[in-house]
């Protein structure tokens, strides 16, 4: 009897884990990722030039962008350039997701703060950071202004002393806010290799090809802080200052045992004014979730909270989770992306036209309004979703337990 409860309870461990596993693929597929990429090679004034910090930079923002990330990209930045990327990176991650600032060049820390430095310093001493430079800190209290999910920071800053007339290197311990993920070249106080025989720093190097395994960010830089240790003889050792809080998450997806399409429960509707597909994916077409026929025929706007389970029990994410039609069962709520691509962008202006195979069965938002205000799946923090309006094509965030309509989607 004990051997069958054992064998039942590794079953049903086995079982969650391919769940939770699942859970984690469609979270990274569906989350924004926006990374804000910096690297600094020609220095002005007495700040030595670097070899290889552009070409760190350009390669990350190559590997990123194959990953899914919206990449922000700025080489030999002045302070002025630096600081315009940065408020362009706080205004994107603030729709939520991941956020990822990547610099490399040189770095320095005066009184226990640490700063970036920017191609057009002038620095005579380390107390001019104060002034010329920008103080990793502000940086650090921006991102975690955003509450997106989770906050990367990597800086391959302490190349070596900045200074060619001696004095200490590197950079200040940190203790990064909760909710953040920082990790240096080396460790603190210490200066990292530029490397000048290869045509990348050796943390950047080895952080690029851990970032290709599917494995969970702490073990991506715990990998490459054994790859850079065992490389250097133990005189290079890149910090990690761990604070993360929700969820996992993999630069790389790890490859999780497909599900296939269910059998048919019924013969499916083939008709094409009944669904549409769009760049392989199958787009439900009607109906759209009237939540019940008063609302629809008073032109109220019907449909869906986005998050119902705490009242009712119902949501949008059950409705198309629970859906079955045209003899599927694996509907899901679109992405924020994946909703959009039903729109096409108007030559004359900055609207968008919904394309013409949703206009027979589009339910309208309002008396005033054409078309309706459809829920995705992208979030924007954990109280706010994105929807997507068809009468405009923009798109917007909204509370939770308001009311948009529900389209569904199948496939990829």
């Amino acid at each position: 009897m004990k051997f069958w409860i054992s064998v039942v309870v590794l079953c049903l461990a086995t079982a969650n884990l391919q769940a939770d596993e699942r859970k984690i693929t469609r979270q990274m597929k569906e989350e924004q990722r926006v990374a804000l990429v910096i690297g600094n090679n020609n220095y002005q004034g007495d700040l030595s030039t670097l070899k290889n910090p552009v070409n760190d930079a350009i390669s990350m923002r190559n590997i990123l962008e194959k990953r899914g990330f919206d990449v922000i990209f700025a080489k030999n930045a002045t302070k002025k350039v630096m600081a315009k990327k940065l408020k362009k990176f706080y205004q994107e991650i603030g729709k939520g997701g991941i956020g990822l600032f990547f610099f490399a060049g040189h770095g320095m820390e005066v009184e226990n703060s640490n700063y970036l430095i920017p191609t057009d310093a002038k620095l005579k001493e380390k107390d001019d950071a104060e002034f010329d430079a920008i103080a990793l800190n502000r940086i650090t209290k921006k991102m975690l202004k955003a509450r997106n999910r989770l906050n990367i920071v990597v800086l391959d800053a302490c190349r070596n002393n900045p200074f060619d007339r001696g004095g200490e290197g590197g950079l200040a311990t940190i203790s990064p806010p909760r909710g953040m993920f920082i990790s240096y070249s080396t460790e603190a106080g210490k200066t990292a290799s530029d490397n000048r025989s290869g045509n990348n720093g050796l943390y950047t190097k080895y952080l690029i090809q851990n970032i290709q395994k599917p494995l969970n960010i702490y073990d991506v830089f715990k990998q490459t802080q054994e790859d850079v240790h065992d490389n250097t003889g133990g005189k290079q050792f890149p910090a990690i200052y761990d604070k993360t809080i929700r969820g996992k998450f993999y630069f790389t997806l790890p490859k999780t045992t497909p599900v296939p399409d269910p059998e048919p429960i019924y013969e499916p509707v083939v008709k094409s004014d009944k669904w549409v597909v769009v760049d392989g994916l199958m787009y439900q077409n009607q109906p759209f979730n009237i939540q019940d026929k008063e609302n629809y025929d008073n032109q109220q706007n019907g449909g869906r909270v986005w998050e119902w389970k705490k009242f009712f029990g119902k949501d949008a994410f059950d409705y198309c989770t629970n859906l079955t039609l045209y003899g599927y069962n694996n509907w899901r709520l679109p992405t924020r992306k994946e909703l959009k691509k039903l729109l096409i962008p108007n030559s004359l202006d900055s609207h968008y036209f919904i394309k013409k195979e949703f206009l027979k069965n589009m339910p309208p938002l309002s008396k005033k309004y054409k078309f309706a205000t459809f829920w995705t799946s992208t979030l924007k923090d954990s109280s706010y979703a994105w929807y997507v309006r068809f009468d405009n094509g923009y798109d917007n965030w909204n509370l939770k337990i308001s009311k948009n309509y529900v389209l569904c989607v199948r496939g990829q």
